[in-house]
């Protein structure tokens, strides 16, 4: 007769905090055992900071950013939506230098003490968006059992700049950036190179992520098993934003659900 496996039994990080899988999990189905686990980023690791109730705060950040240009937000903001693509793929080194060319493509000439202030005030808003609650936690005891982490994510110079700057990947193993790989999700091979440096096949990897611009159903087509996550914790638990994409699959309410399907 075979054997029966016996369930994972977590080792303890100090100090002690409350990571049990909550009750609102909807993880039923998945009796899988786990050698890896990415996370997006916004949406995931970090409230969605464009959708629901913290919209407020990002639309006074772009009002002021605005006005530290000495430009009406209205002639500024189709032109810098325009260009999310292309600073989300890597096209420039730096903040400053993607909001220059933005402000060209407007015909306005670049002042150099302007996009220093209104690029503060950028940065200023990214290190104010903190990691979720139990973020840090789920990712130590993850690494703590021996399950490696990593972080696929759609981001552009601003956020890999305070990425850096706060030591933040110190508690991740891998990080695939769109603007570091020149990849933007949902673009199949960032999966691919994430299982390649995690050094797993993706049916061993678990991805979690808010479900923006059908990111899980390619992670499902590549081979890794998608889990829905809600894009705030502002949000109802299973609140669906209007950007979520179709999923009927697993999904989850907080991050420390996570442990639940990876310990199964």
């Amino acid at each position: 007769m075979r054997p029966r496996r016996r369930p994972r039994v977590w080792k303890a990080i100090s100090p002690i905090v409350s990571l049990l899988p909550s009750r609102q999990s909807r993880s039923r189905g998945i009796r899988l055992t786990f050698r890896a686990v990415a996370f997006d980023l916004y949406g995931t690791l970090i409230d969605n900071p464009g959708y629901g109730l913290a919209l407020p705060v990002y639309q006074s950040m772009m009002s002021r950013f605005a006005a530290a240009l000495e430009l009406p937000l209205a002639d500024l903001e189709p032109a810098w939506d325009r260009q999310y693509r292309e600073r989300t793929a890597g096209k420039f080194a730096t903040f400053s230098h993607a909001l220059e060319t933005a402000l060209q493509d407007v015909g306005i000439v670049p002042d150099r003490s302007r996009v220093a202030a209104a690029t503060e005030i950028r940065m200023e808003w990214v290190r104010s968006l903190a990691l979720r609650p139990d973020a840090l936690d789920t990712l130590a005891v993850l690494r703590n059992n021996g399950i490696q982490t990593a972080l696929i994510s759609n981001c552009g110079p601003d956020t890999v700049e305070v990425w850096d700057q706060t030591g933040r990947g110190s508690h991740l193993d891998v990080e695939v950036l769109s603007c570091r790989v020149g990849l933007i999700k949902p673009d199949p091979e960032l999966f691919r190179i994430a299982c390649q440096r995690l050094g797993v096949v993706p049916e061993e990897c678990l991805y979690v992520a808010d479900g923006e611009g059908g990111e899980l159903r390619t992670a499902q087509s590549v081979g890794l098993h998608p889990v829905l996550i809600r894009s705030s914790y502002l949000d109802p638990p299973f609140f669906r934003q209007p950007h979520v994409e179709p999923w009927t699959g697993p999904e989850i309410a907080s991050l420390r659900d996570v442990l639940e399907l990876a310990a199964t």
